[in-house]
């Protein structure tokens, strides 16, 4: 894929975003996305970026203009960092634009890598909720749908108690997200089609591309394993539930 046409693709994800209202890369927000694509953030990682950026944003209660492409750096970073990490991949990432944007709201702003458990539980809620509304094309009484049901009515007892938990009770819940993350990415998998996995693979497969020369042959292949995991993930437009 040619700087052009990841930049375009960038454009498509946000004009979906944005109900189809087209915000244009150009300047200093071309000049960013150029950025990302040299980095090697993949297109997946963009995509999320932009729905939790837009979540956000349409959850302070005073959106008036769509969301515009430089809103969503800090996230498209914060996520990269995320995945690179995830997949064994050491690398700098770039800062951000400084000037990108002039309007008081677009100031750029990276999220802390590390949010308290209490806002990732929160959000982990707010995006299995808004899941369980929106038309997802999985049926209700599927496997997938009922673990999400599960998942939303644990987590909601956590987030009770959560701003006082402390020490060991605070690593159990740490802990049983990661059993429901595994159990929701077994789900995951057994929802997905055979033809869907591999067409995800090849896309985990050419995101790691560039990076291929730094690993190992077995590192490589265990990176596109946890690459099309995250994938399927962000496909079926669910939220990761690890808090590390």
């Amino acid at each position: 894929m040619s700087t052009g046409e990841y930049c375009r693709a960038v454009e498509s994800l946000l004009c979906r975003k944005n109900d189809g209202h087209l915000i244009r890369v150009v300047g200093p927000a071309f000049e960013m996305v150029c950025s990302w694509e040299e980095t090697g953030i993949p297109l997946g990682i963009v995509e999320r970026a932009i729905e939790r950026r837009h979540l956000r944003y349409c959850g302070d209660g005073a959106r008036r203009r769509p969301l515009r492409i430089e809103f969503c750096e800090g996230d498209v970073l914060d996520l990269f960092d995320q995945w690179r990490r995830a997949v064994g991949i050491s690398q700098t990432v770039k800062e951000p634009f400084v000037g990108v944007s002039a309007a008081p709201e677009s100031a750029v702003e990276r999220p802390n890598s590390r949010a308290t458990l209490v806002a990732h539980l929160d959000e982990v809620i707010a995006r299995l909720e808004f899941w369980s509304e929106m038309p997802t094309g999985v049926s209700n009484d599927s496997e997938l749908s009922r673990r999400v049901s599960k998942i939303v009515e644990s987590v909601n007892l956590f987030r009770k108690s959560a701003k006082s938990l402390r020490g060991r009770a605070r690593e159990e819940v740490i802990t049983k997200l990661k059993l429901f993350d595994e159990e929701l990415m077994m789900s995951i998998r057994a929802s997905a089609d055979q033809i869907l996995t591999r067409k995800l693979e090849t896309e985990a497969r050419a995101s790691l591309e560039p990076f291929r020369s730094r690993m190992a042959s077995e590192a490589f292949q265990d990176a596109v394993t946890i690459a099309t995991d995250r994938l399927l993930v962000s496909h079926f437009r669910l939220p990761p539930l690890l808090y590390d």
